[in-house]
């Protein structure tokens, strides 16, 4: 944690300032210490200051720990240079957010819900500054990846009651993150919050009645969460795992697809132009302790209901609006 990100952080719980003792650090990155008010006291553990305690770290987000610890960097722009899915993490984040690479630089930019920092990535490269909060131990996997920039931050932090400050951030985005939490509506609102006005707010959530809405999604996932306490993760990789590569040479022939649809509909599977890709989407889509689609309507009025103005659709699958945040008053 570079100490210039002080100034955008307060005590979640009180919202009072916080101060700083450094126990380790490399120039003004501190590696070891704590952020602390008249009431809490937060360690930074890795150079990543930690809002939660480990058993609320673990409350709904596990999964999604064990994922991007096992695929840290798998969906990075940077690792899929000359491979299937280059681009497509640029594509997503460009359509999503609206962002050209111009208007980044310099530009104060808050991931709610960073999972590794695949589009951190793209932030850090374009000159932004950017933090990254998330309640999972996917934290890690993202520290480690940004250790040595001073422009990231990142936090392991409830994005249902952030650390960031009132109108603190340009631009504040959600991607593929808020159909996973107790309430939806109350990250719309932290993200309203810390945000700038006239500052833009993006968020795509899963739409209902799609592929991670289906009853057979449903039904397996709760199948895998029957079993965890017994065998972890290991029966939702291997599924996934197995699932991808027999179905791999059916699904990519139109003919066979079809005539064998009746069967493989009992299947749940993501199948994209990466194989890996496949694995951890299908892996991704199965195991979230909650996973719900948000309708259009939902999320507009979540958003209206948060003083986002001139709310409006981007041009991604599933359900996805922008929009800016119009003037408010705070306590």
């Amino acid at each position: 944690m570079h100490k210039k990100f002080l100034q955008f952080l307060t005590d979640p719980a009180t919202k009072e300032d916080l101060q700083v003792t450094v126990i380790d650090s490399i120039g003004e990155n501190i590696i070891t210490g704590s952020l602390f008010s008249s009431s809490n006291n937060y360690p930074i553990i890795r150079g990543i200051p930690r809002f939660i305690d480990k058993e609320q770290s673990q409350k709904y987000t596990k999964s999604f720990g064990f994922q991007w610890t096992r695929w840290p960097m798998l969906q990075f722009e940077s690792k899929n240079l000359g491979k299937p899915m280059e681009g497509h993490t640029r594509d997503m984040f460009a359509r999503i957010t609206g962002l050209l690479d111009s208007r980044i630089d310099q530009k104060v930019i808050a991931d709610f819900g960073c999972g590794s920092g695949r589009f951190l990535e793209l932030i850090a490269e374009n000159g932004g500054v950017g933090i990254g909060l998330d309640l999972s131990d996917s934290v890690e996997a993202a520290g480690e990846t940004f250790k040595d920039n001073e422009n990231i931050l990142i936090c392991q932090a409830d994005i249902l009651n952030s650390p960031l400050r009132n109108q603190c951030t340009d631009f504040s985005y959600s991607i593929g993150v808020l159909h996973h939490t107790p309430s939806f509506a109350q990250g719309v609102s932290e993200m309203s919050r810390s945000t700038k006005q006239a500052g833009r707010i993006a968020i795509s959530v899963y739409a209902p009645y799609g592929y991670y809405d289906s009853n057979i999604v449903r039904l397996y996932r709760r199948f895998f969460r029957v079993t965890k306490p017994i065998f972890g993760y290991s029966l939702a990789l291997i599924y996934s795992y197995i699932i991808i590569v027999l179905t791999r040479p059916i699904d990519r022939n139109k003919l066979l697809r079809n005539a064998l649809n009746p069967i493989l509909s009992y299947f749940p599977r993501m199948q994209l132009k990466s194989i890996w890709w496949s694995i951890l989407d299908t892996f991704d889509s199965l195991t979230p302790q909650y996973q719900r689609g948000i309708s259009s309507f939902e999320l507009y009025t979540a958003m209206h209901e948060s003083s986002i103005i001139n709310i409006r659709p981007v041009r991604w699958g599933g359900t996805s609006m922008c929009g800016e945040v119009e003037s408010k008053d705070f306590e």
